[in-house]
C-alpha cells in the first residue's frame, strides 16, 4: 500500500510518496526521513487503473534524449511535469521531483512506483543510476513498453469486431428468449399439434430463461463472489484455476507464451545491464503475471544455491519447451547467455504473435458459424411450424 506523508524536512515543506504496510510503519518511515510533524493519507491513485504503456513510453524516450543532452534530471522531470499529457503521470513525475529536492536518492525517490514501471523497470533504473547510464536505461525501458503497447493494440483491434458480433448476438438471442418466443408458444400450443424438435428447444429454453432468470443471476454473482475471495486470498481454488487455465485450447498457451516472452525479455534486459544474476533472476520472475509459471521459474531460480547451474535448474521447468532449454544448456557451453536470452526472447515473442494471429483467424469464422447457426435456430423454430400447419411442402 503507498502513502502521502507531508511535513517539514529541514525547515522546508515536503511531501512525498512511500510504500508501506501499514500507516504505522509509514509514520516509522517519515521519521527515518527526519519529517517533523508528518501527516499521513493513503494514497488512492494506488488503486487507480495504470496509465498506457505508449504514454509511459513516449516520456520515458522524451527523458533519454534530454539526459543525453547533459540535461539535469531535476530540469528533465520539470519539463515533463508541464508536458505530459497524462495527469497520473505528471503528478508520478511531480512526487519524484519533490523527493529528489528533499535530498533522496533517485533510486529510492522512484521506489514506490514500481506498479508503473515494474519491477524490471526499477532494477534497470537503479542500476543505470549507480552506474551513471541513466540515459541508455530510459531508451531500453521506452522501447519494452512501446512493444508492449503495440502487441495490446494489435490484438485489441483486431479482436473487436469478432467480440462485437458475439456479444450483439448474445443480446438479440437473449431478449427473442424473453420477449418473442413466449407469445409464439402460446400461439403454438392453441394448435394442438406435433412441434418439430427445434420448436421445442426454443420454448423450454425460454421458459427455463423467464422463470429462473432471477436464480441464474443470483448463481452468476455467487459465483463471482467466490472468484473474488479467492482472488483476494490466492486460496487453493485460486492456484486450481490458474492451473486449469494454462490448460484452456490456445487461450492457454497464448498466456504461456506471454509470459515466458516478457520473462525472458525482461532477463536480457537486466543481465545486460550488469546486475548481479540472483538479483536478476528474481527481479525478472517478477515480470511473469501467472503465478503458477512465477512459482515454477522461481523454484528453479532457487535450485541455483544448491550449486546446479543455470541450465540445469531451466531443464526441471515443464513450463518450458524443448527449445528454450536448448539455448539455455548452450549458453552454459558457449558463456554466449547474452545471445541466448536474445534468442529464447524472440522465439517465445514469435509465438506469441503467431498464435494471436491463429486466434484471431479462428474467431471471425466462429462467429460467423454462430450467427448462422442461432438465425438458423430460430427460423426453423418459429417459421417451420407455421409452415406444416400451413400444408406448405418444403
Amino acid at each position: 500500500m503507498r502513502f502521502v506523508i507531508s511535513g517539514v524536512q529541514n525547515t522546508k515543506p515536503i511531501q512525498l510518496t512511500i510504500e508501506a504496510r501499514s500507516r504505522t510503519i509509514a509514520y516509522q518511515k517519515a521519521q527515518t526521513l527526519r519529517i517533523l510533524n508528518p501527516k499521513i493519507r493513503i494514497d488512492f491513485h494506488f488503486f487507480v487503473s495504470l496509465p498506457k504503456p505508449i504514454l509511459l513510453a513516449q516520456d520515458l524516450q522524451l527523458l533519454s534524449i534530454m539526459l543525453d543532452s547533459a540535461l539535469p534530471i531535476k530540469d528533465a522531470l520539470e519539463s515533463l511535469v508541464e508536458t505530459s499529457p497524462n495527469l497520473f503521470l505528471r503528478q508520478m513525475y511531480q512526487e519524484i521531483l519533490v523527493s529528489i529536492q528533499a535530498g533522496i536518492s533517485f533510486q529510492k525517490a522512484i521506489t514506490p512506483f514500481s506498479r508503473i514501471f515494474s519491477p524490471m523497470g526499477i532494477a534497470l533504473l537503479c542500476a543505470g543510476a549507480e552506474s551513471g547510464n541513466l540515459a541508455p536505461m530510459f531508451k531500453i525501458l521506452s522501447s519494452y513498453f512501446q512493444t508492449l503497447a503495440q502487441n495490446r493494440s494489435n490484438f485489441l483491434k483486431a479482436l473487436f469486431y469478432p467480440v462485437f458480433v458475439l456479444l450483439s448476438v448474445c443480446v438479440a438471442f437473449g431478449v427473442i428468449m424473453w420477449f418473442v418466443i413466449p407469445h409464439f408458444s402460446e400461439l403454438f400450443l392453441t394448435f394442438d399439434a406435433a412441434l418439430p424438435w427445434s420448436t421445442r428447444a426454443l420454448i423450454a429454453l425460454s421458459a427455463f430463461f423467464t422463470n429462473y432468470v432471477w436464480l441464474l443471476c443470483g448463481l452468476i454473482g455467487g459465483i463471482g463472489v467466490v472468484l473474488w475471495l479467492s482472488i483476494v486470498r490466492k486460496n487453493i481454488l485460486w492456484e486450481w484455476l490458474c492451473r486449469g487455465v494454462l490448460f484452456v485450447p490456445l487461450f492457454g498457451k497464448l498466456m504461456l507464451y506471454r509470459d515466458l516472452w516478457a520473462y525472458f525479455l525482461s532477463f536480457s534486459y537486466l543481465y545486460k545491464a550488469h546486475i548481479d544474476l540472483n538479483k536478476t533472476l528474481l527481479l525478472a520472475a517478477q515480470t511473469l503475471q501467472h503465478p503458477t509459471i512465477k512459482n515454477e521459474i522461481l523454484q528453479a531460480t532457487q535450485t541455483l544455491h544448491t550449486g546446479q547451474n543455470l541450465a540445469d535448474a531451466f531443464w526441471q521447468c515443464t513450463f518450458l519447451d524443448h527449445t528454450a532449454k536448448h539455448f539455455l544448456s548452450a549458453a552454459q557451453k558457449s558463456g554466449e547467455l547474452t545471445e541466448m536470452l536474445y534468442l529464447s526472447e524472440q522465439y517465445y515473442k514469435n509465438l506469441y504473435e503467431h498464435l494471436i494471429s491463429k486466434i484471431l483467424t479462428f474467431i471471425e469464422p466462429f462467429s460467423t458459424i454462430l450467427i448462422a447457426f442461432v438465425v438458423g435456430w430460430l427460423a426453423f423454430g418459429i417459421f417451420l411450424p407455421i409452415w406444416e400447419l400451413g400444408s406448405i411442402n418444403l
